[in-house]
């Protein structure tokens, strides 16, 4: 029951994650679209018409589509957006959670696609869930501005993402 918390403390714990700024927090999302059993469709692909509302992160870095879409038994797609201001040319690495499936694109150019399928083989470490465990890749940036689009489709209740850059720069 919403704002119940049965004897156990109502303060929150402590966010580790909460000021480290590689976490990419601050995003936009469409709405969803049911895909019944097609895997990738490029037509869904936002373009210019698509209407978008803010969507934040959570603690963990957690952008929680369970919370704003509930759960589904039909398989739906959702794009999250965001926009990143980059000083020069370079790739960073990208640790990504997601749950259930992922197709990402970097300037309107694919870079990663995968499945992360709770309870089936083909699922990522930690078992199926979503962790920033589950996937690594490379991100081309350009200098100026760099549009990160995030599909994720999900048939089964718990979708999200977690998507943290890391500077290769630095090491």
């Amino acid at each position: 029951k919403p704002g119940l918390v049965d004897g156990l403390d109502s303060t929150p714990g402590v966010d580790l994650s909460d000021n480290d700024p590689r976490y990419l927090r601050n995003w936009h999302v469409n709405t969803p679209v049911e895909t019944g059993a097609i895997d990738m469709n490029y037509s869904w692909v936002p373009d210019s018409t698509t209407k978008w509302e803010p969507i934040s992160a959570e603690r963990m870095g957690l952008i929680n589509l369970t919370r704003k879409f509930g759960a589904s038994k039909q398989r739906r797609l959702v794009w999250l957006r965001t926009t990143i201001n980059n000083p020069s040319v370079q790739t960073k690495k990208m640790q990504l959670g997601f749950s259930d499936e992922a197709w990402v694109l970097v300037n309107n150019r694919p870079v990663y696609i995968d499945k992360n399928w709770y309870g089936h083989p083909i699922r990522k470490e930690p078992g199926g869930r979503c962790s920033l465990e589950n996937a690594n890749f490379l991100v081309p940036l350009q200098q100026g501005d760099n549009t990160i689009m995030i599909g994720v489709a999900n048939d089964f209740y718990g979708w999200g993402i977690v998507a943290r850059l890391i500077d290769l720069a630095s090491y």
